[in-house]
């Protein structure tokens, strides 16, 4: 989940473009994000995808049942494309018209930067994702707020249920307002 939909559930453009990045590091890495067995050093796919690039291994990244068997240019273009779009910023993230101009090679590829104090210290993945399991985090040195979650889902048939006209395609109803 983009940074600032965990903080301040602000669902933007620029969080779906995080998520497609994502989506395509989980792609070209043949790991889920979710199930990531994080260390203490890189809690997430993304923290291991960002640490390999730094340290110049970014051809780590990509699934190993592949056996060396892909185009590497595109493989590192894949990874870095999914870098730059999940920047801890928004501002630094590409728009999605950009993101596939980059993965197409029709414009370059924008320098992969970490701007890990971009909410300060204490907002670091570590600590949103202490946020996340524990329901509430306390921030030290930054502000003496305590922010809590709720958790919920809604079912299509929660906002959708299920008449029996609907069954039928094509049919119109008609609702009037004394029968409302």
């Amino acid at each position: 989940m983009a940074p600032e939909y965990v903080l301040w559930g602000q669902l933007t453009e620029k969080a779906d473009v995080y998520s497609f990045g994502v989506v395509a590091m989980e792609i070209v890495s043949g790991k889920s994000n979710t199930k990531h067995k994080g260390t203490a050093d890189h809690l997430s796919l993304i923290d291991w995808a960002l640490s390999l690039h730094q340290k110049g291994n970014i051809l780590e990244v990509v699934d190993p049942i592949l056996e060396g068997h892909f185009d590497r240019k595109e493989a590192v273009r894949m990874i870095n494309v999914a870098l730059v779009c999940t920047n801890s910023s928004p501002a630094l993230r590409p728009t999605m018209s950009e993101a596939m101009k980059m993965l197409e090679g029709v414009i370059k590829l924008t320098q992969v930067t970490s701007d890990p104090g971009l909410y300060g210290d204490d907002w670091s993945l570590l600590k949103m994702r202490d946020f996340d399991t524990h329901g509430s985090s306390s921030t030290s040195g930054v502000t003496d707020r305590t922010r809590t979650t709720t958790k919920s889902s809604v079912s299509g048939c929660d906002l959708y249920p299920l008449y029996p006209e609907s069954m039928t395609l094509n049919s119109t109803v008609e609702y009037h307002s004394s029968s409302l």
